[in-house]
């Protein structure tokens, strides 16, 4: 029972901020899905080069909001979305309807720092009403995966390991060949 109530208030923080994305954990039929979704990406792109798509690109490592930022300002691709995470926790940013890059990214600083601070001050609330040891250990773990989260992003920002992106499918096909930090493209439905 704590353990769901814990999952649900950290998921309410996540959907009070309005560009904010709730990541799921990855299975190996979603890794199956992310193969097929590559194929079809590709196939799309000989067929029809000039369809207007959604795809999401993941990279090979992480990169810094400024790196996109950089990469994309010359580009014929519009972000929609970005993702972060690590081993222990994922999250992101879906720009909002007219939203620039630049407002996008300061937003997604904003909310993520402060998606931080409010995760902390509920688990900590949480610690300090469970008497049962098993879980205390567990939210004592979470707030210190938290506080390493806090100062990762106060040492190197968000980190993204994938972008959403919209565009015609020659256009990000380019833009994915030309980036050695692309890893995979895989087509998304709207």
């Amino acid at each position: 029972m704590f353990h769901f109530i814990y999952i649900t208030i950290t998921m309410f923080l996540a959907t009070m901020m309005a560009g904010v994305v709730a990541a799921k954990p990855v299975t190996s039929n979603a890794k199956q899905s992310a193969v097929n979704k590559n194929t079809q990406f590709y196939d799309l792109v000989s067929q029809s080069p000039y369809k207007n798509i959604r795809v999401k690109i993941s990279f090979t490592n992480d990169v810094t909001l400024s790196d996109i930022q950089n990469v994309l300002h010359k580009e014929m691709v519009a972000v929609k979305a970005f993702y972060h995470g690590t081993s222990s926790y994922t999250g992101g940013y879906r720009l909002q309807e007219g939203e620039t890059l630049e407002e996008a990214i300061a937003s997604y600083q904003r909310d993520h720092i402060f998606f931080i601070k409010k995760r902390i001050e509920a688990e900590e609330m949480i610690l300090q009403t469970t008497y049962d040891k098993t879980f205390q250990d567990a939210v004592i773990q979470h707030i210190r995966e938290a506080v390493q989260m806090r100062v990762d992003f106060e040492k190197n920002g968000v980190r993204i390991i994938a972008i959403e992106v919209e565009g015609f499918a020659i256009d990000v096909a380019k833009f994915s060949q030309k980036n050695i930090f692309v890893h995979d493209v895989s087509l998304v439905t709207k």
